[in-house]
């Protein structure tokens, strides 16, 4: 069976080079060179307009930005469905890997 993104605004976007704001779920996990990030995905910008999304996305980035926790980040990059069939069994549903940080904001958590 395919695996179907719930969320129009991201499935029609899969592939394309997109911006996202989301919330950082999870404690990252770093492993050798990379910072691994579960993010609750909140919105999408496109043509210069914000829609909300709702989803789950594995993000890993450069281990050496300061990132935790809670925080809302907003990041550019290629949209893609997880190759990785245990996280799907962990309701995430799209990745990332590498993309641009282009804003952190402090901890929504608190």
């Amino acid at each position: 069976k395919d695996y179907l993104p719930k969320d129009k605004n991201l499935g029609n976007n899969l592939g394309n080079s997109v911006v996202i704001e989301g919330i950082i779920s999870e404690e990252p996990t770093q492993k050798e060179n990379q910072t691994f990030l579960v993010v609750n995905l909140k919105s999408i910008l496109i043509s210069s307009s914000s829609s909300l999304v709702s989803g789950k996305a594995i993000v890993s980035t450069d281990p050496n930005k300061d990132l935790k926790y809670g925080d809302l980040i907003r990041i550019e990059g290629k949209l893609k469905l997880p190759e990785n069939f245990p996280l799907r069994v962990r309701n995430i549903q799209y990745s990332f890997y590498t993309p641009e940080l282009l804003m952190k904001c402090s901890n929504q958590n608190t």
